[in-house]
């Protein structure tokens, strides 16, 4: 799993490792649809499957995604307007944890013990 950022400057070293056989999660949630579309570009060139996330249904994003999931946020500027997105994306990421059984869950023991060992999270 890697989280990419809208930092367009370190997108292809963020992307790099995607491949034949991974899965591309999108979320559109951000105002400059242009970065989406070249990061699913690139990800199709790659192999990758990719799913769209978004609350608003844009046919250049749509025509690149294998799959469209809507997930409506809030109302915009609001303080929550994106607690039902986020708790999707939590979700996801339970249900791949679930799926993947041990081996996913050793995997994420190692990053927690890589994080620890070398002070690598901004909770103490």
């Amino acid at each position: 799993v890697h989280l990419v950022g809208s930092d367009v400057q370190h997108l292809a070293e963020e992307l790099f490792p995607l491949g034949e056989g991974d899965e591309l999660l999108v979320f559109d949630y951000i105002p400059e649809k242009h970065i989406l579309e070249r990061v699913m570009s690139y990800a199709i060139d790659a192999g990758a499957g990719t799913t769209l996330i978004a609350d608003q249904v844009d046919v250049q994003l749509v025509n690149r995604a294998d799959a469209v999931i809507v997930v409506n946020r809030g109302e915009i500027n609001f303080k929550n307007s994106m607690a039902v997105p986020i708790a999707f994306a939590n979700l996801l990421i339970l249900t791949i944890e679930l799926i993947g059984g041990e081996a996913v869950q050793a995997d994420l023991r190692n990053i927690e013990e890589k994080r620890e060992k070398y002070g690598l999270s901004y909770f103490k």
